[in-house]
Formats: structure tokens, sequence, C-alpha cells
């Protein structure tokens, strides 16, 4: 057995304005049956919401991907370590824009207000 809900990445990343009407701007394709019934505006103000709510590190305007978002991060993103600082590195090299990934910091999970972060299929020892 094995899976998203096995192994959780940890990547709070939001559907973007396209995701919600692939099927008017692209036509017909597999899996795409018909454009949702709302929009990434109607659930931008959500998305914050959990996101200060969960607290979600990361660095708004980052990704040249990334949608309209109406505050930024509430928290800075995790800092690049060991072969992250390698694979940016390369990135910027190639001429891509590498940027940190969305990733929760869960402040009430030890009951101690300490926090965990999820990496992974890992928690913080203190959060079990």
């Amino acid at each position: 057995m094995g899976g998203g809900s096995v192994h959780f990445t940890a990547n709070f990343w939001q559907f973007h304005e396209i995701d919600f009407v692939e099927r008017s701007r692209r036509g017909p394709m597999a899996g795409a049956f018909a454009d949702w019934p709302l929009t990434y505006a109607d659930l931008e103000p959500y998305y914050t919401k959990v996101e200060w709510e969960v607290g979600v590190s990361g660095l708004a305007g980052a990704s040249p991907f990334d949608p309209y978002r109406s505050k930024p991060y509430p928290l800075p993103p995790m800092p690049v370590k060991s072969s992250g600082v390698i694979f940016e590195r390369a990135a910027w090299k190639l001429g891509w824009q590498p940027f940190p990934a969305p990733w929760p910091f869960f402040p009430n999970l030890t009951g101690a207000g300490q926090g965990a972060s999820i990496a992974g299929a890992v928690w913080d020892s203190a959060a079990r």
C-alpha cells in the first residue's frame, strides 16, 4: 500500500486560474469534462485563510507561475540546504528561476506552541 495518503511531501500549492477553465481554454481532453463552477478568485480568500491558520512558509511572487494572492505567506521560506543549494545553483545557471515551495508549519501540533514542520513523511519528534 502507498501513495499520496501515505507520503505527504507537504507542499501547499494552489490551483492556478487556468485549472478552473481548462476545458474552455484548451478544448476537450481526457479527464477534463467541464470547467469548474467557480473560479480561482472565488477560492483565493479561503486559500489565504488556510495558509494563515496553518502557518505556511513561502515567498509570494517568487514563482513566475503564481496566481494573484491577497496576502503574502505568513512565514518566510524554509532555508535551502545541502542538495537543494546545488540544485538551485544549477537551475540559475540554466536560466531557470528556482523558487521555494510553500510548506506548512503547524504551530499547534505539539500543544506547547513549539510547532512542527512536516517534510516528506517525517514529523518533528515533539509533534508525535
